[in-house]
């Protein structure tokens, strides 16, 4: 049995009534936001949902703050952008929802951007589910690639043949972040492009956002040829805002991204 319960914010008051039947049953908690700031403050702790899926919907704030991030990227010369939203057992965005969203945004935005929609897919059971249902946004004009990732501490089971399975429906995989991975090292990169797996460059990663490892890690791949792709992985103003002016390291980004997705 599935149940869907609709709240305007996750609240305490009705956690164990979900936790307990997310036991046996799909349950979805759809809210407007996750926890006020208030609440947090004053020492209330985020309630613990157990295996229920949680949805939130984005807001006037989130609009108007992804209207000024497409205005800086107008002031730096972008021509078209490629929104990925996360889709994950714990983000489980539906292709329909996703759509619609950004069907919204376009009618709000009156700027030259070219806008496309594709998606981030965390390889866990749903992402298996809807491969397997052919639920997708790929990334490419073409419609031939799908943007991947994983988690940041361990593969998941059987990496190499969910890759297969991946291009026996006709796709190319790309590896969002290969440098943030902590349990890969270059031998599981070697792997990976022997199944040609396209990597994907984080920007940030390469200024340093993330600290000096991952830094470094991005260098190493740079200067081995490993990447074809970049990515800016903005999850919101902020991010953008303090890291647009750092300076790139100068490499010609034409002998570093050569996968033609178009």
């Amino acid at each position: 049995m599935q149940f869907v319960f609709w709240q305007n914010m996750i609240s305490i008051h009705q956690s164990a009534l979900i936790k307990a039947l997310a036991r046996e049953h799909g349950v979805l908690l759809a809210v407007q936001t996750d926890f006020e700031g208030e609440r947090e403050s004053s020492g209330w702790t985020v309630p613990d949902m157990g295996n229920a899926r949680i949805l939130i919907s984005p807001d006037a704030r989130t609009v108007e703050e992804t209207l000024r991030i497409l205005s800086l990227y107008e002031e730096l010369g972008v021509k078209e952008v490629w929104l990925t939203p996360h889709i994950m057992e714990d983000m489980p965005n539906t292709t329909a929802s996703l759509k619609a969203r950004f069907e919204k945004l376009k009618a709000v935005y009156r700027g030259d951007i070219v806008l496309h929609l594709s998606a981030e897919n965390m390889l866990d059971n749903l992402f298996e589910e809807r491969l397997e249902k052919g639920d997708l946004l790929p990334l490419g004009k073409n419609g031939k690639h799908l943007l991947l990732e994983t988690s940041y501490f361990n593969p998941p089971m059987e990496l190499s043949n969910i890759l297969l399975r991946i291009k026996s429906k006709g796709y190319t995989p790309v590896l969002a972040h290969p440098e943030r991975y902590n349990y890969m090292n270059e031998k599981d990169y070697r792997l990976l492009k022997g199944l040609n797996v396209k990597f994907q460059l984080n920007l940030f990663s390469w200024v340093g956002s993330y600290g000096t490892g991952v830094r470094k890690k991005s260098e190493w791949l740079i200067k081995n040829g490993f990447y074809d792709l970049a990515g800016s992985d903005i999850h919101g103003l902020a991010a953008l805002e303090t890291n647009i002016y750092k300076k790139i390291p100068q490499t010609s980004p034409e002998q570093m991204f050569r996968t033609e997705l178009w």
